[in-house]
């Protein structure tokens, strides 16, 4: 089976994207205008000083005109007035110019915080998804183990070596007898083991069975030989067989209970008198 893998947004990347944030920042403070020196209000009280001087002075010269008349004198007003509107004007342009800079860079800021963000939260979805997909790989693989161990490690029953013993009288009634053997590498606990016969040409459609007997625990490898207690009929008309059939139930070291289903035709002319034909419904193993 492919195993699906999800490309993960490198590291390297994701550190180049959030310095180059960082840079973007920092250059946006640095480029920020200083504000305009303030006028000093020293200019306007020189500037009124001279005008408060002038007026005394007229208003003397007006009291006690001089005998001489002098000429007129040219006051040539001071520039000090013109740099402050000035300083006003440049300072309003300054602040016009400060507010569209600091919308630029808000917005820049804006837009800068939500591709960090949106590559953030792609890095986090994909990192979630390669952890998601670890996570079912790991329970997954550690099912498989589970059911690998269980598979190999557990116990599993097989009969063998099946014969017809004859009473010690004429015509007494037979018995059937084989060896049950655990095959696996642990023990078959609670084994009990049901079985039924009948003389027939076919079996029924579905088997039916007497009551279980219980038989004692199998460790690996060991065998254990059962006798039916069921007494068998001595002869067996023509075009007829003798259908024996069984279920052994038991369960494994894990916790699981097991069936094995089993099923055996027997002919008394015959040598060996038993096979064992696949019959569905009576012959399975889980």
């Amino acid at each position: 089976m492919q195993r699906l893998t999800i490309p993960v947004l490198s590291p390297k990347v994701y550190l180049f994207v959030k310095a180059l944030c960082i840079l973007g920042i920092i250059s946006w403070s640095i480029a920020q205008p200083l504000p305009p020196p303030i006028p000093s209000p020293r200019g306007n009280s020189e500037q009124e000083q001279p005008g408060k001087g002038d007026g005394q002075h007229t208003s003397q010269e007006q009291g006690n005109p001089s005998p001489e008349t002098t000429p007129p004198i040219k006051v040539t007003p001071r520039p000090e007035a013109a740099d402050i509107a000035k300083q006003i004007r440049n300072k309003e342009s300054h602040e016009a110019t400060a507010n569209w800079w600091t919308a630029i860079g808000t917005l820049a800021l804006a837009g800068i915080a939500f591709i960090q963000t949106l590559i953030t939260s792609i890095f986090l979805y994909r990192t979630l998804a390669v952890t998601r997909q670890t996570a079912e790989a790991t329970t997954q693989s550690a099912e498989t183990a589970a059911q690998t161990l269980h598979l190999t490690q557990r116990a599993s029953l097989i009969m063998s070596d099946w014969t017809l013993t004859n009473g010690s009288t004429h015509n007494a009634p037979l018995a059937v007898t084989f060896d049950i053997m655990n095959v696996g590498h642990t023990p078959a606990m609670q084994v009990e083991i049901s079985m039924d016969s009948l003389v027939a040409s076919s079996v029924p459609a579905l088997p039916r069975y007497e009551q279980p007997s219980h038989l004692e625990n199998l460790p690996p490898t060991v065998v254990t030989s059962y006798t039916w207690p069921q007494a068998l009929p001595a002869s067996i008309p023509e075009e007829k067989f003798l259908w024996i059939w069984g279920r052994l139930t038991y369960d494994d070291v894990f916790g699981r209970r097991h069936q094995r289903g089993f099923c055996a035709q027997c002919v008394l002319n015959r040598f060996p008198p038993f096979s064992f034909p696949f019959v569905p419904g009576y012959v399975y193993d889980d």
